[in-house]
């Protein structure tokens, strides 16, 4: 079994089912056994559903050398881990949160917890920005990691924009050293900015600028990414573990996405977006729905045809040909190049499962 990616997942198609997901949380105090129990919990219950609704030779071809897996499971000092079973796809997701236990057996995979981590609002870009460097930092809520560095062709000390000295001390230039100074900066900007945005991979993941107010205007000036943030630090720094700069930087970010959820809620509001789920499964196969908000902390069994968008739901899951019908049209609609929204379902608007907004 190999580690994956949270989007090979998302991106797997199988004309063979069934598919098996296991989320597992890791606590500190938890002892290996103690984990490795709970995930033989898993095992026998996936084995059981999988013999039952598809026959014991099916169980055993899928969870072969499953036991031999586990017992050399490295946890990485992550949160959580999730194992994702089907034929010809055996793999491990590392995950830096903490997840809900959950196992599901069913036609594909279980994925609105990947969906919600890959929006997860902890995730944050940082450049910092001197007159001798420019840094590219990755962040989250647990910490920052220099991803980049560039070096300036601003070699003259008369080119910098500041010269470092006492407590307080600035070199003070005249207007044309200044403006002198201000093209060399936008030159070199225009220079590393494609290079820098082209590290970017995170879809929609905040932007923060730090630095003086200077470079931070001619980089904002300059930068293509559309998701460079307003609001910015003052001064630069030189390593990732500048413990008080990543908690500024962390309250900012967690400032701008409550403001993102809110703005997005309240314009689902406005738009009288569509909360029937049976609407919403049909306009889903259809590929019409731009946006959707789906509630993270609950399962809705069923079984939804993604051809008619047809959908019968159950009270529970009665077999393994069950899915989590919230699931299965999330995925449907990134499949058709949609957005989707993972939230608490009781933020979602007026307490629905699923509201989604139509491109037609």
């Amino acid at each position: 079994m190999r580690e994956v990616k949270a989007l090979e997942v998302l991106n797997y198609a199988s004309d063979f089912s069934p598919c098996i997901s296991m989320y597992l949380s890791v606590s500190k105090s938890q002892t290996k056994q103690q984990t490795y129990l709970e995930l033989q919990k898993f095992i026998n219950y996936a084995q059981s559903k999988l013999s039952q609704d598809y026959g014991f030779g099916v169980a055993r071809e899928l969870l072969r050398d499953i036991q031999h897996f586990i017992r050399n499971l490295e946890f990485k000092n992550k949160e959580s881990f999730a194992l994702f079973i089907a034929k010809g796809f055996k793999g491990v997701l590392y995950l830096p949160y903490k997840a809900d236990n959950l196992c599901v057996v069913a036609d594909s995979f279980h994925t609105k917890p990947l969906i919600k981590w890959l929006q997860d609002p902890n995730h944050f870009y940082l450049v910092s920005l001197s007159a001798k460097k420019i840094k590219l930092f990755q962040g989250s809520s647990k910490g920052m990691h220099e991803l980049r560095s560039y070096n300036l062709e601003i070699l003259d000390k008369r080119d910098m924009v500041y010269r470092r000295g006492g407590k307080g001390e600035r070199n003070v230039a005249d207007g044309k050293q200044r403006k002198r100074q201000e093209a060399l900066f936008l030159k070199e900007i225009k220079r590393i900015c494609p290079m820098l945005e082209a590290d970017l991979n995170m879809e929609e993941a905040p932007l923060l600028l730090a630095g003086s107010s200077q470079l931070k205007k001619i980089y904002y000036e300059n930068s293509t990414y559309p998701y460079v943030l307003e609001e910015s630090l003052n001064g630069s720094f030189a390593s990732a573990k500048n413990h008080k700069f990543f908690q500024a930087a962390n309250q900012l970010v967690q400032n701008y996405h409550k403001r993102r959820q809110e703005e997005l809620i309240n314009k689902y509001k406005e738009k009288n977006g569509e909360k029937s789920i049976v609407k919403i499964a049909e306009a889903a196969s259809s590929g019409r729905i731009e946006k959707l908000l789906v509630a993270e902390d609950y399962q809705l069994w069923g079984i939804y045809d993604k051809d008619s968008g047809k959908i019968v739901i159950h009270d529970r899951q009665l077999n393994a040909k069950d899915e989590d019908i919230l699931d299965d049209i999330s995925e449907q609609v990134l499949k058709c190049r949609g957005n989707v929204f993972v939230l608490p379902k009781n933020k979602m608007p007026d307490d629905s499962l699923a509201y989604a907004i139509y491109r037609w």
